[in-house]
């Protein structure tokens, strides 16, 4: 994205007149700056948040998610009991959300 960022800032600027050496780099900057954040989920207020992401479904750790995002199997059970689990077997699905907090959805107890 950054490549074609600077792509269209180049192009810009050559179809804009005038002989401003610094605008390029304003220009491809802002280029770079629209190209990167295209198809980044935003709050209203324009600050980027990230989707979430799955760490436990159906009672199993999804390990590569959770070490991509460095969490430890101990931090992701302390999280559990704080919502009153005892068992990575009873959550259908738990959830690091993008504003760092885990969300659980418990199995359903029939």
């Amino acid at each position: 994205m950054l490549v074609v960022g600077l792509i269209v800032g180049a192009i810009a600027k050559l179809l804009m007149p005038g002989k401003d050496p610094g605008g390029i780099f304003v220009t491809m900057l802002l280029g770079c700056s629209r190209s990167s954040s295209s198809g980044i989920p935003r709050t209203r207020f324009g600050v980027v948040r990230p989707a979430p992401l799955l760490l436990i479904k159906d009672g199993r750790l999804q390990r590569h998610q959770m070490k991509q995002e460095m969490i430890t199997e101990e931090e992701l059970m302390g999280q559990l009991r704080e919502q009153g689990l005892e068992a990575v077997e009873q959550v259908k699905k738990c959830y690091l959300e993008g504003d760092g907090h885990v969300s659980v959805i418990k199995m359903d107890s029939k």
